[in-house]
């Protein structure tokens, strides 16, 4: 399942985010997830509000599974690079 969701702030990232490296992992799982936030990775995901996919960043980003019943998600929060707006996107898999 996919969810998404629009904002105008930052959701999940850190309201300085823009001043953090591009990625700090905030919490690992020894592998079975990962829970990070930073200043921003190239992004190829369109932006919720004006479909942008120039200069987007991810800012957040949220990735695992559990055992042993499979279930997986990767969270994502993006900051556009034409309209400034923060999308942030869930996908859930029922394992």
């Amino acid at each position: 399942m996919r969810t998404v969701k629009l904002s105008s702030h930052p959701t999940h990232a850190p309201a300085d985010f823009r001043s953090l490296a591009d990625r700090v992992v905030t919490r690992d799982g020894d592998g079975l997830f990962e829970t990070w936030h930073g200043s921003g990775r190239p992004s190829a995901e369109p932006c919720g509000h004006c479909e942008n996919v120039a200069g987007n960043l991810q800012i957040y980003g949220n990735w695992g599974f559990s055992y042993p019943n499979g279930n997986s998600w990767d969270d994502a929060e993006l900051l556009c690079g034409a309209c400034q707006r923060f999308t942030v996107i869930y996908e859930f898999t029922e394992g």
